[in-house]
């Protein structure tokens, strides 16, 4: 009997100290619900520029941020990589969101809080690049469900209107040449500007004076052992010369941007002079290319022999 007593004195307490704990707690219904936002902007550079300046550092064109002055703001564009805002150099500071899919030029897809950091809820944000004349379509997507509410949902819908227009400007200022290219896109720039140069000498190959001149600049200068000529002695020289064959090797990106690039390479060309007789000749190239209303076009090249 006595340890009944004692277990029912115990059960007693144990009662009056988790009710007086519930007193003290406070309940609050959150808000919850789901909603959708999608814009279209058009930017004035190819897809893959479009991608690589809304990703990477972006600093320069998005502005909301927890931290006054964040030392960092970038965006990881590879499955798994951090949306990241870094506050200082003790490397304090918050993750927006998990990159989920990357595929440069064609879409970016990354899931997290954002701005509503310590709210239950989660969003979905992809971006979609398409090609649109000589620039991009970007379809803007945004998928949230959580604790919210209708302002917020407001709220937000204005933001994302504010940073495809801060985009846009951004690209528009040029400022985005300033960014660092990333190294995944350097791999990609050598070989679109190493195609153009192959086009350059097809287009020798075959005797197609208007295909050689459309990738030429009007404000183009070649260098070799002549001095320096401007586009229609260049176009000129081209007609005049046979070419049978050739061979580029090793080529390297040696300085670039977003939008151009300087390449070297060695070159064998093959020949056809006097009657029929072949010759080669080994010498190496530099050759500098830029992206004008979204087409290559070649503005320096220089043949050291």
């Amino acid at each position: 009997m006595r340890s009944l007593k004692n277990l029912s004195a115990i059960l007693l307490i144990i009662v009056l100290i988790t009710l007086g704990s519930a007193a003290h707690a406070e309940v609050k219904l959150l808000a919850y619900g789901g909603y959708s936002v999608e814009l279209e902007v058009i930017l004035p550079v190819s897809p893959n520029v479009s991608y690589d300046a809304a990703t990477g550092d972006i600093g320069g064109w998005w502005d909301h941020h927890f931290s006054e002055h964040p030392k960092r703001l970038y965006i990881e564009a590879k499955p798994g990589g951090g949306f990241y805002e870094i506050f200082d150099d003790s490397g304090n500071g918050v993750q927006h969101a998990v990159v989920i899919y990357a595929e440069r030029g064609k879409r970016l897809r990354f899931t997290g809080p954002l701005g509503f950091s310590g709210n239950a809820l989660d969003a979905v944000i992809t971006y979609e690049f398409k090609p649109e004349g000589s620039g991009t379509r970007m379809h803007i997507t945004v998928n949230m469900m959580g604790q919210m509410s209708m302002e917020d949902a407001q709220a937000t819908d204005q933001v994302w209107h504010h940073f495809a227009d801060r985009l846009k400007a951004y690209i528009e200022s040029g400022d985005y040449l300033k960014k660092a290219v990333p190294v995944s896109a350097q791999s990609d720039l050598l070989d679109q500007i190493t195609a153009q140069e192959r086009k350059r000498w097809d287009a020798r190959k075959a005797g197609s004076t208007a295909a050689f001149a459309d990738l030429i600049a009007e404000d183009a200068v070649f260098v070799d052992s002549r001095g320096p000529e401007g586009k229609a002695a260049i176009v000129q020289r081209a007609s005049d010369t046979k070419l049978k064959d050739y061979f580029m090797d090793n080529a390297k990106l040696v300085t670039f941007t977003a939008t151009s690039g300087l390449i070297t390479y060695k070159m064998t060309e093959k020949t056809i002079v006097g009657k029929n007789k072949e010759a080669s000749n080994d010498f190496f190239v530099s050759a500098f290319w830029v992206q004008r209303d979204g087409k290559w076009l070649c503005v320096f090249s220089q043949e050291s022999r």
